[in-house]
């Protein structure tokens, strides 16, 4: 019998060796973890755990829309699309955990749009 640890295992292992985070970011009035103090903090865990974490997405969408901003109006683009994350166990590939997140982001420019989105739903999903 081997003591190989399974993907739930290993990712337990790997949540409770992680120190807290602390909200280091502010912005449109609230203070926030940053997503480089999450990332790195835990891609050395997720390294040493044997955890691989990757994404793909699908049905992106983007659409102008005219809002009023202290009395003008101006564009901005909705782009929303669906994110599938896959955890993998790196020393069993075929053991994964799937997981899809729908993911919406406003801005005045539709590549900001779009990073917002994939911030919100990475920061949600780790």
């Amino acid at each position: 019998m081997t003591n190989e640890k399974n993907i739930h295992q290993r990712i337990n292992e790997a949540k409770h060796s992680m120190e807290g985070f602390i909200k280091d970011s502010k912005g449109y009035q609230y203070n926030y973890v940053s997503g480089s103090q999450v990332l790195h903090k835990l891609n050395p865990e997720l390294y040493k755990h044997g955890i691989n974490i990757t994404f793909k997405t699908s049905d992106a969408k983007y659409e102008a829309v005219n809002v009023v901003v202290k009395g003008k109006e101006k564009t901005e683009y909705i782009v929303s699309l669906n994110v599938h994350y896959t955890i993998t166990n790196t020393d069993r590939i075929e053991e994964k955990i799937e997981s899809t997140i729908f993911a919406i982001g406003q801005q005045d420019d539709p590549s900001k749009a779009l990073g917002t989105a994939l911030t919100y739903s990475e920061r949600y999903f780790l």
